[in-house]
């Protein structure tokens, strides 16, 4: 019997220790916050994010303004110098050699035209 209450005993006060340090291991998990450590990363995240859209929309509206710009160059008959009207305004300002200078503009456009269509 005195056996059996040492072994009682010594069962109870391992118990007991195991108890202790169970409790001390929780006060030390307790005492870990990751609240602020999330929530900051969190934000770093999020505005890390916000600026990644933002710069990638600034790119994609610099793009589609480029491309509006190409599509309207390569419509057909988009050269918007009238060389007729250049020549009236070298025959109003007097300057000589215009019917010249008419043709080599009329050169120009055919050439434009002749290597974009």
């Amino acid at each position: 019997m005195a056996n059996r209450i040492g072994d009682t005993s010594k069962i109870e006060g391992i118990l007991l220790l195991k108890r202790q340090e169970a409790e001390k291991k929780q006060e030390l998990l307790d005492a870990f916050d990751f609240r602020t450590t999330d929530k900051d990363h969190t934000k770093q995240l999020v505005d890390g994010i916000g600026q990644r859209i933002a710069a990638l929309n600034a790119e994609r509206y610099s793009l589609e303004q480029n491309r509006k710009k190409i599509g309207a160059s390569l419509q057909e008959d988009q050269i918007l110098f009238n060389p007729d009207e250049a020549q009236r305004l070298f025959e109003e300002a007097g300057v000589l050699f215009k019917d010249q200078i008419k043709k080599d503009f009329e050169q120009q456009i055919a050439f434009n035209r002749a290597i974009t269509g």
